[in-house]
């Protein structure tokens, strides 16, 4: 296991990629919320034209409950942004970082309000049978997170490396027993 700890490293160096501590990229914020289409119930709390995302649950660990965002609260704007609906929602909670600072604007029960968050880290992965490795890799002058993950049981396991100059649709793979 010791070994392998030592080898993922090395084989992304081999790959003349230049690896670097993860903590220089910030991880992906968690907001911490289950998010749906607005009911026609919740749509009456709204001034007209107005729109947003209804909260079915609020998640252990996630930035909403720590500011007081609770269950049937309906989102309506996310720091300048008007949310539009979900799917506008995912798309403008995911551009934010762990340590940004974000400003929610709900309705509870009729009531105008707006919450403060400190946007957390997304959870690291993990997993039982494996130790979890966050590292990052310098490609065309811009840092790009590796997680590798290190199987806790003796023996001979795959590890699939991607090459340098993968690009979106590429399909490739590179194993490296250990």
């Amino acid at each position: 296991m010791t070994l392998l700890k030592i080898l993922a490293p090395l084989c992304l160096a081999a790959l003349q990629i230049t690896v670097t501590s993860a903590q220089e990229l910030r991880r992906s914020g968690f907001i911490g919320v289950s998010a749906t289409a607005l009911t026609d119930e919740a749509r009456k709390q709204l001034p007209p034209n107005a729109s947003g995302i209804l909260v079915q649950a609020v998640v252990d660990g996630g930035s909403a409950r720590d500011s007081g965002i609770q269950p049937n609260d309906i989102i309506t704007q996310v720091n300048d942004h008007k949310v539009i609906d979900v799917n506008d929602f995912v798309q403008t909670v995911k551009t934010l970082r762990a340590g940004d600072n974000a400003k929610l604007y709900l309705r509870r029960n009729g009531e105008a309000l707006a919450k403060n968050l400190l946007i957390k880290p997304r959870p690291q992965e993990s997993a039982a049978d494996v130790d979890t490795l966050y590292k990052a890799v310098e490609v065309d002058g811009s840092l790009r997170r590796v997680i590798v993950t290190v199987p806790k049981t003796a023996g001979r396991h795959p590890a699939v490396l991607p090459p340098v100059n993968i690009r979106r649709g590429d399909t490739c793979e590179c194993r490296l027993y250990c």
